[in-house]
């Protein structure tokens, strides 16, 4: 069964947290690991225009989520750095940074941590740029088409395949 073979889960971009709880639910045997940035990370306190005090909230209820589940650990630290790292996972979901150069480290990062057989997903990959959508000052964070861009040219390696799941159609 899927259960049995995943037994080690790497999530990069935790969020609120409500990936990993389910995760844990989904997968009840597994270790699963999510990182994300540093609460002072200036990145992260700016990335959703959040107050010092919405921060703070944020973060208190993202920690009693993963708390729930004692099969989740938390890691606070930018994504690139799992480049360092030499665990090995059966799952990894991606959904940290979505622009370059940070989704292009995410991507190739996990090919490295990726056991055989193992499952690479990756959430809000865009296809087409919404032409027009913003005014010059707006830009919304998941509109970028670098996920898409990198995975068309790894899958020109012959070293990757991949497929689309649609949502939000």
């Amino acid at each position: 069964s899927l259960e049995k073979k995943i037994l080690q889960i790497l999530e990069i971009g935790t969020h609120i947290g409500s990936t990993a709880f389910l995760l844990a639910k989904l997968f009840p045997q597994a270790n699963i690991t999510t990182v994300d940035l540093s609460d002072d990370d200036k990145k992260f306190k700016e990335t959703y225009n959040r107050s010092e005090i919405e921060n703070k909230n944020f973060s208190e209820e993202r920690n009693k989520i993963l708390e729930k589940c004692n099969n989740i650990t938390f890691e606070q630290m930018n994504s690139v750095n799992l480049m360092f790292s030499k665990k090995k996972f059966d799952l990894i979901y991606i959904d940290g940074d979505h622009n370059y150069p940070v989704i292009a480290f995410d991507l190739m990062n996990s090919l490295k941590l990726i056991n055989s057989n193992g499952i690479i997903l990756c959430d809000d990959i865009q296809v087409h740029f919404p032409e027009n959508k913003y005014t010059k000052n707006e830009k919304n964070i998941y509109d970028s088409m670098a996920s898409f861009e990198i995975l068309n040219e790894l899958k020109k390696t012959d070293k990757i395949n991949f497929n689309l799941l649609y949502k939000r159609l």
